[in-house]
């Protein structure tokens, strides 16, 4: 069946390069509405949310840097193009965007989105979702939808740019997006230093962390492994140079590249990032100030509200109610569902 458009606010060829246009009807005809299909990009996080269904359709998305806007500090890109390409890009007019900096070549714009995974920039930049304006998405019946737009007032109804971050391609296939981007800052520095230390007094606070964040004007990332803390310092040479030299008196010294971030995610609260990676049991990389501790392993079991739960299971509903969008994977997978009784209705 041939693609069809949604009527409202969808993609033109006035928009778009006519190139770009026919690969986003080519991947809409070959997602189609009816057999169920699976969204491939570079595999890299191909564990995560359950097991994809074997049997079902593969498609990916259309690859390629549409446009780079640097004066209005924007870029759009198709959800297949590896993050590396895109970063490449970027860097040729001193931008980047909040994604994996250290990412596996072969890992895509539109995985990172579905997987929610930002970079170790998270405590400078904010969460990916925050750096999705605008989103191109094949629905489950076939159609191109547009949501969002470069500019914020534009936006009306559900925010599914948002909400497609961190689906893993259950609700809809991201095709293309508009990005925010920021620039690349004139000077970087990596230090490393001591593991951090708990505090048995106030075990609801990491305090060696909570006194690195108040020492410190403004890290672009820290980052905890079980044995050395990192920090990165970023901005004018004067005020990177002088921070280094007070880390210096902490116990830390330079070094030329932070810890990569690990497959798996455990989301704690902020403050909390060192203890629940140490909680963990396993081997991670806690980005604090974030709530997000990487590991090599899954972690304990998460727990999510009862209420919070029904909300997904109903959205699933909604926008895939034949449930053949990325069939096998389940943002609720491997959670521990929890009466919300006991802390109140929410509403």
């Amino acid at each position: 069946m041939a693609p069809k458009h949604s009527n409202s606010n969808h993609p033109s060829k006035g928009d778009l390069p006519r190139t770009w246009a026919a690969q986003t009807l080519a991947f809409a005809a070959a997602v189609g509405d009816t057999r169920p299909v699976t969204c491939v990009g570079g595999q890299t996080h191909w564990s995560l949310a359950g097991t994809a269904d074997s049997t079902a359709d593969r498609v990916s998305a259309p690859s390629g840097v549409v446009d780079v806007l640097p004066e209005e500090m924007l870029v759009r890109v198709g959800a297949g193009t590896p993050l590396v390409e895109l970063a490449q890009a970027l860097f040729a007019v001193g931008q980047q965007v909040c994604l994996p900096q250290d990412a596996d070549p072969l890992a895509t714009v539109g995985g990172a989105l579905a997987v929610g995974h930002g970079g170790r920039l998270q405590l400078k930049l904010g969460p990916p979702r925050d750096s999705v304006m605008e989103v191109t998405y094949i629905t489950a019946q076939g159609q191109i939808s547009k949501s969002g737009g470069p500019v914020v007032k534009n936006v009306s109804g559900f925010d599914m740019c948002r909400l497609l971050v961190g689906s893993f391609g259950t609700l809809g296939f991201i095709s293309e997006v508009v990005l925010r981007a920021t620039p690349i800052p004139a000077v970087s520095q990596w230090l490393v230093g001591p593991p951090q230390a708990l505090d048995p007094q106030t075990p609801e606070v990491d305090q060696s962390a909570t006194s690195l964040q108040t020492l410190l004007h403004a890290p672009a990332s820290l980052l905890y492994t079980p044995t050395q803390t990192y920090v990165l310092l970023e901005g004018h040479a004067m005020d990177v140079k002088n921070e280094a030299t007070m880390l210096g008196t902490q116990g830390f010294e330079p070094v030329s590249q932070g810890p990569t971030l690990l497959p798996h995610r455990i989301s704690c609260r902020r403050g909390q990032e060192y203890r629940a990676g140490v909680d963990s049991g396993v081997d991670f990389v806690a980005l604090g100030g974030v709530g997000v501790v990487t590991s090599t392993h899954p972690g304990p079991k998460p727990r999510i509200d009862s209420v919070a739960a029904s909300l997904n299971r109903r959205l699933k509903q909604h926008f895939d109610p034949t449930g053949r969008m990325n069939p096998g994977r389940d943002v609720l997978a491997g959670t521990v569902e929890t009466d919300s009784a006991a802390r109140g209705t929410l509403r």
